[in-house]
Formats: structure tokens, C-alpha cells, sequence
């Protein structure tokens, strides 16, 4: 049996922080670490080896595509992680998992071309065939590599896609494109969109959470078949069906008592009610949902994370991008948007503790609306909900005086965070398989995706997408600051229960 690593590798602790980087393009080469210390915190850099077969073709006729990856888009195995094992000789094994593919934004669809429920939102798939999937990651004498990766199978063993689910519980509101933006593509019922992991005891299956649903579902490992799968209102509380679209479970752990603990990645959103000054949104809730699942009795529970309202300039601005269990009430969680102050993404490491915390379920209002009509926590206090502790342990993207990056952290998306010992961490952000998208002119000439709509034929236009025909949608390479899949291993100045939210 396979212990949590705060039992099974107290006694052997592990030096150092490990960084895995995924370059577009990177020919697979040996790159040994780096290591700094800052601030009393330990970085070892590592360069993740990734060979030219886990890449993910692209199989369409766009020369732009081909010209730009023409190794196929670089895998993204940064939307979570767990650590396996490590080995006698010091080697750690991570499980990685990938999110729903290679995707760009798109232009909404235009009148006549809606669709399911009326929704006009997209998305362009270069590659709508990929098969998410789980991977490992060995780090071997200052080596990382890639060496595996499991498609994820439903149990009769046929692959999913990413595509998304079409109307209902689990849909995005988004209709599948291809890279010339026609809408010929189709949902898939089984499409998922995965975004954390965790290793189940038993050594032989990892729980995934995805965005859609929000999902929770039990896979194998040898196989990848999923052998049970979870939705709200079916195993879990239907309230989290009121997640944002694309902000479903971004977070997953599993704690040393063998519950699963999901975090929703932010505010659900539900309807307005009233007009006018008088009316109520849940715009301003102040705290997102964390969800504990017993898989041996199928019982939940719910805990408010509150988040710091003041930093942000809009509650939904603030996302949660993972979580690891230090104990059963006890964890690490990455929290993360953009703050109003200076107008940039922050990457908070917070400790929480639910140990005081109410349990949602049932809970509602004076008035008796959900909790997420709440403005403020005093509200939340009137109701008779405790929220849970926190207390931040470091900004990874804290700068000096200089306004240098003080850790030198830089893409948005920290999205995979793992537990390795007592005071060591390991986390890794999703480069979106190298992606990004935009629209221009003849001249070449930019133009927002967001400006412009699209037709069933993948006609673009719209009163704001204005320049010199023809207008052009162009999947094309992500930011250099993006493109790189960073991992790193975290080692603090002191154990991780020794931060005590208060």
C-alpha cells in the first residue's frame, strides 16, 4: 500500500526543489537542475525531458498549424499532480495529468448559429481526437523525464475526448470548432476536461476531477478505464452545478483517513434575482466551495474558503488552482487571479485548516437564498457559517525592490501542486500544449477573438470585428513566458503544519 507522503516520507526528507520545464519545440536533451535559495525557501530547477512521441499531431490541412508545430502541439502534462512513490535511491515518480487538449479561443457564435440552450460561446479545436490522459514523471540523478503516458477510457474502454458535453449538467455553454472555426465537430457525452489528480491508496487507481462537470471519477491505472464517475446532484451536492463555465474542480486531494477534498476553482455563480438596486447576484461571494467526497459511503460535505475580497477587483477574479491534505482538516492550497493593486496575477501558497469550519450542506441565508448571495462574511456569520482558516505562506510572485520577480515565477497558471514530505511541495503550471489564437487582417493587422462573431460556415464579422479583408483565425504559438510546462519542488524554511492558520 502505497502511505501518504507525510506518513510514508517523513523520515527520509528530500533536499531541494524540482523544476520541470516543457519548451515548444524542445528537442528531448539532458538538463540538469539548478538550485537557489530565497528568502529561506530551497528551488532546484529541473528541465523535464519530453520526447517527440508524446507530442500530439496535428492532423488537419492548415499550413500555418503545420508550420508552427510541426512536431504536433508540445503535451501538457501540468494540470496536476500527485507524487507516486520515490525509489531507494532517492528517484520520485510523479503522476501528471493533462487538461482537454490543444483548444485557442473563439469568436461567439453569431445570431442563427447558437448553440445548445441558446449559448453562443466556443471553442476551436486543432486536435478535437486528443484523449486526456495521466502520465509520469521520473526525476533520476538530476534528470527529469517523461516516461509514460494512460489514455483516459470510459468502462467499456473507449477513449474520450475533450470536446465538451452538450446541454444539461456538465455542459460549458461552448460548441466545439474546428481550427477554421465550422461547427462540424459535434459534443461528445463523454467529454472531459481534467484538471487535478490524486493517488488512491490502494496503489492501482487515481481519482480525476475536471472542470466540466464538475466531475469526480475513479480510473485505473493499469488500463485507464474509468471504473466510477461522480456528478452533482449524482453522488455529489447538486449545488456545485452552479459553477462558473470552465471553473468546475481545479483542485483534488486525498486525505491520510482516505477522503477526497475537490475545490471548486471559483464563486459559483447563480441567477440574479430582482432588478434594480434591491437585486441579489452572487458577484460578490466571499468565499469559494471546497468539497469532501467519502468514497467508502458516498457521504459529503462542504467548507467556505474565504478569499481576500479586498486584493481583487471582482470576487470571481480569484481562482484556486490545487490542494494537498497535511491532514484530514489540514492542507495547502494555490490561490491565484490577478489583484487590483498593481494590475498583475499573484500565485499565493495558503495554508487552511476546516477543523472549525461549518459544513455547508443545507445552510442557507436569513432569507433563505444560497450562501453565495452573501456580500461579505459577516453575512456568512449571521447565518451561522464558520468559514475555514487561512494564512498565506508566500506570493511566488513576490518581486524585490527592484521589481524583479523575487522567486522568479513566471507563467499565470499554477495548476498541479503535490505533497512530497513534511516541508517540500512540488508544483507545476499548465502551458496550454504551447496554444494561443487570434484574428487578423490582410495587413496583418490584430484584431480582438472577443470583438468579432462567427457563423456555422465559419464566417467571421460582427460591428466591432472590422479591417482589410480577408480576416483570418490563426491558431499560433503561446507566450514565451507560457509555453515552458515549470514544475518545481518547493522546500520551505520550516514543516508545513508548523504554518497554523489562525
Amino acid at each position: 500500500m502505497i502511505r501518504h507522503p507525510l506518513s510514508a516520507l517523513r523520515a527520509r526528507a528530500i533536499s531541494g526543489i524540482l523544476l520541470l520545464a516543457v519548451g515548444a519545440g524542445m528537442a528531448a536533451s539532458a538538463q540538469e537542475a539548478k538550485k537557489s535559495v530565497v528568502d529561506g525557501v530551497t528551488l532546484t530547477r529541473h528541465t523535464v525531458q519530453i520526447a517527440p512521441r508524446f507530442y500530439v499531431p496535428y492532423n488537419g490541412t492548415d499550413a500555418g498549424i503545420r508550420q508552427r508545430f510541426p512536431q504536433g502541439f508540445p503535451i501538457a502534462p501540468g494540470s496536476g499532480l500527485t507524487l507516486r512513490n520515490r525509489d531507494a535511491d532517492g528517484s520520485l515518480w510523479f503522476y501528471a495529468l493533462t487538461d482537454r487538449g490543444p483548444n485557442g479561443d473563439s469568436p461567439d457564435l453569431g445570431r442563427g448559429s447558437r448553440g445548445p440552450d441558446g449559448a453562443d460561446k466556443t471553442k476551436a479545436f486543432p486536435a478535437p481526437d486528443y484523449v486526456p490522459k495521466f502520465g509520469l514523471i521520473r526525476v533520476r540523478k538530476g534528470v527529469a523525464e517523461l516516461v509514460s503516458v494512460t489514455d483516459i477510457k470510459t468502462a467499456e474502454g473507449v477513449n474520450v475526448s475533450g470536446r465538451p458535453v452538450q446541454a444539461g449538467i456538465g455542459s460549458s455553454g461552448e460548441t466545439p470548432l474546428t481550427e477554421a472555426l465550422q461547427a462540424t465537430l459535434g459534443f461528445d457525452p463523454n467529454g472531459i476536461d481534467p484538471e487535478a489528480i490524486a493517488r488512491d491508496p490502494d496503489g492501482k487507481h487515481v481519482w480525476i476531477c475536471d472542470e466540466y462537470g464538475p466531475y469526480l471519477i475513479k480510473v485505473a491505472v493499469d488500463s485507464g478505464r474509468i471504473v466510477a464517475k461522480f456528478a452533482p446532484a449524482s453522488g455529489l451536492p447538486e449545488v456545485i452545478q452552479f459553477r462558473q463555465p470552465n471553473r468546475g474542480c481545479e483542485g483534488l486531494a486525498i486525505t491520510p483517513g482516505g477522503k477526497l477534498v475537490m475545490a471548486i476553482q471559483s464563486i459559483l455563480e447563480m441567477p440574479d434575482i430582482g432588478s434594480g438596486p434591491s437585486a441579489r447576484h452572487t458577484g460578490k461571494a466571499p468565499f469559494t466551495r471546497l468539497v469532501e467526497f467519502n468514497p467508502a459511503n458516498g457521504a459529503t460535505r462542504m467548507f467556505a474558503y474565504p478569499h481576500d475580497l479586498a486584493r481583487y477587483g471582482k470576487s470571481k477574479d480569484a481562482k484556486i488552482g490545487d490542494i494537498v491534505a497535511l491532514s484530514d482538516t489540514r492542507f495547502v492550497l494555490i490561490e491565484q487571479g490577478k489583484f487590483k493593486a498593481d494590475g498583475e496575477v499573484h500565485n499565493l501558497l495558503v495554508a487552511v485548516d476546516v477543523a472549525g469550519a461549518t459544513d455547508l450542506t443545507g445552510k442557507k441565508l436569513a432569507d433563505g437564498l444560497e450562501l453565495e448571495y452573501a456580500g461579505d462574511l459577516g453575512e456568512l456569520s449571521a447565518a451561522g457559517v464558520a468559514a475555514a482558516k487561512r494564512l498565506e505562506i508566500l506570493d511566488l510572485r513576490k518581486k524585490d525592490a527592484g521589481g524583479k520577480l523575487l522567486y522568479g515565477w513566471l507563467p499565470e497558471k499554477a495548476e498541479g501542486l503535490a505533497l512530497v514530505n513534511d516541508d517540500t511541495l512540488a508544483l507545476i503550471n499548465d502551458n496550454d500544449f504551447g496554444v494561443s489564437a487570434r484574428i487578423v487582417d490582410a495587413a496583418g493587422k490584430a484584431i480582438k477573438v472577443d470583438d468579432c462573431k462567427v457563423d456555422a460556415a465559419g464566417v467571421l464579422g460582427g460591428k466591432k470585428c472590422k479591417g482589410a479583408a480577408p480576416l483570418r483565425y490563426e491558431i499560433i504559438n503561446g507566450s514565451d513566458d507560457e509555453k515552458p510546462t515549470r514544475l518545481w519542488l518547493i522546500r520551505l524554511p520550516k514543516k508545513l503544519m508548523d504554518y497554523r492558520p489562525g
